[in-house]
């Protein structure tokens, strides 16, 4: 965009934002553009019984479009972690986390000891 680093470099900060939203307005503009075009060439394809429609919905289906956070996630304390190895750390300890047996314990059932069900008594059950 003509300007915008002109304006950052004159520290002009109104006119960069300016430019700025601008910019962003055109590139969500230009991308709703391409994908409407793309759902005209599917639909097209479709009415055509074409099978390269499987391939453009395949395409548009398997973008690798980037999370808002990046692809980090969140530590303990709340700072966002971006590089592998922190982010493979993490989850080590957030799966330890899951797997510590710190709550509550079951209570053995009270009555433990006590006569042996028959297979007989079992039997006359089945048949009742």
């Amino acid at each position: 965009m003509p300007g915008r680093k002109e304006a950052k470099i004159e520290n002009d900060p109104e006119k960069y934002e300016k430019l700025n939203k601008l910019r962003e307005k055109e590139c969500i503009k230009a991308r709703e553009e391409g994908l409407s075009e793309k759902c005209k060439e599917l639909q097209e394809m479709h009415r055509k019984k074409s099978n390269k429609i499987y391939e453009g919905i395949r395409e548009l289906s398997n973008s690798k479009t980037k999370s808002p956070f990046g692809g980090g996630i969140a530590s303990k304390d709340g700072k966002i972690l971006f590089e592998t190895k922190e982010i493979k750390k993490r989850w080590s300890e957030y799966t330890a986390e899951l797997f510590e047996d710190n709550g509550p314990t079951k209570p053995e059932p009270p009555y433990l000891d006590g006569p042996r069900i028959l297979e007989s008594e079992v039997a006359e059950a089945i048949r009742i």
